[in-house]
C-alpha cells in the first residue's frame, strides 16, 4: 500500500485534509487541498459580505476564463476593495468585483452567474474564488497575506 491517510487513524475537521505518503526512505506528510465549496445563490450576498469584511485589501489576481484556449488576466496584484452582489434592472443577479488600482476603485462587473465555488488551503484559508456564468468563469486569486486584525468579541476581559 503506497498511500495511508492520516484521517484513517483520527478524525477529520473540516478545515484540514492531511496524507501520509511513503517513498521507500520512510513517511512523508503533506496536505492536500480541500475540495471546493459550491455556494447556494441563496448565501450569495452572505460570501459577498464576508469576502468585503474578511479579505478587503489581499492581493489579488483577476482572470477570465471565456471556456476556449486564451484566458484573459483582468489584473494583477491588486489590493481587493470589495465583492457584492445584486440584481440589475432586468432581473439579472450581478456580482461586482471591486479592486483598488493605484489608489482609485476599479470595479469588474459579472453578470448572469450561475456558480459560485470557493477554493480553500488545508488550514481553511480562501484561495480562490470561481464565479462560473454560461461563456466560461471569471477567477479570483487571493495571493497576498491575509491581513491580520485583532477580532473582539465583547466577553472577554481587557477588550
Amino acid at each position: 500500500m503506497n498511500a495511508m491517510r492520516v484521517s484513517d487513524t483520527r478524525p477529520r475537521t473540516q478545515s484540514t485534509a492531511a496524507r501520509k505518503e511513503t517513498n521507500g526512505s520512510g513517511a512523508v506528510p503533506t496536505l492536500e487541498p480541500i475540495a471546493a465549496h459550491e455556494i447556494a445563490t441563496a448565501r450569495w450576498k452572505e460570501l459577498c459580505d464576508w469576502c468585503s469584511t474578511k479579505l478587503h485589501g489581499i492581493v489579488t489576481d483577476i482572470e477570465r476564463d471565456t471556456g476556449k484556449e486564451l484566458q484573459l488576466v483582468e489584473c494583477r496584484q491588486q489590493p481587493l476593495e470589495r465583492v457584492s452582489s445584486r440584481v440589475l434592472a432586468n432581473g439579472v443577479t450581478a456580482i461586482d468585483v471591486t479592486v483598488s488600482v493605484n489608489g482609485k476603485p476599479r470595479t469588474f462587473e459579472i453578470a448572469g452567474p450561475t456558480w459560485l465555488r470557493l477554493h480553500c488551503n488545508p488550514a481553511g484559508f480562501p484561495t480562490q474564488l470561481e464565479i462560473g456564468y454560461d461563456e466560461g468563469k471569471w477567477v479570483l486569486h487571493f495571493t497576498g497575506a491575509a491581513v491580520a486584525s485583532p477580532v473582539f468579541s465583547g466577553n472577554s476581559w481587557g477588550e
